[in-house]
């Protein structure tokens, strides 16, 4: 999850969920982006990035050096790692 510091607007998110699409699918990472983001919510407090397992160390030390990154506690289930706030 990319844990923003302050809600902003989904037009704002827009701009960031593309850098990340553009980045992760040039590292050939599949991934998908949920929670209020796809809801289109008025604002965004945090992007939430499913990512297979496999995939995930690398899509972590990606997204962390955006400036809203911020590391939260994680869960795994057997197909996919994803995080929760």
């Amino acid at each position: 999850m990319a844990k923003i510091k302050e809600r902003i607007s989904f037009s704002e998110s827009q701009k960031i969920v593309e850098q990340i699409e553009k980045i992760l699918k040039r590292e050939n990472i599949k991934f998908g982006i949920y929670g209020s983001y796809i809801r289109k919510e008025d604002t965004i407090g945090d992007i939430d990035i499913l990512v297979n397992e496999r995939d995930y160390e690398k899509a972590k030390n990606i997204l962390k050096h955006f400036s809203f990154y911020e590391r939260v506690p994680l869960c795994m289930d057997k197909r996919s790692m994803h995080t929760h706030p």
